[in-house]
């Protein structure tokens, strides 16, 4: 095992430092969370029920880009929200 010596005046600003870096985190991150909390995500499957549309129906209306969408390990995910801007569309 190695044993590294540091000088405490270093040691303190090196603890500093990465109290700031945690508290930026701690901060940015609640912040983050809370636009991820209002918006809600569907997958293909609740978006066609929703809709009462099949889900090749689905599938034009995204390859006619009139909703975005998400893909996420191979699902395609929609925001509500767009969901909604998009019946204002049609």
């Amino acid at each position: 095992m190695e044993v590294i010596t540091i000088d405490s005046k270093a040691y303190r600003d090196l603890m500093d430092k990465i109290e700031k870096i945690a508290d930026y985190i701690a901060n940015h991150s609640n912040s983050n969370q809370h636009v991820a909390d209002k918006e809600i995500w569907l997958d293909s499957h609740e978006v066609a029920n929703l809709l009462h549309i099949s889900i090749k129906t689905l599938q034009r209306l995204r390859r006619d880009n009139l909703i975005s969408y998400t893909i996420l390990r191979g699902r395609c995910l929609y925001r509500l929200s767009e969901i909604e801007r998009g019946l204002k569309v049609l």
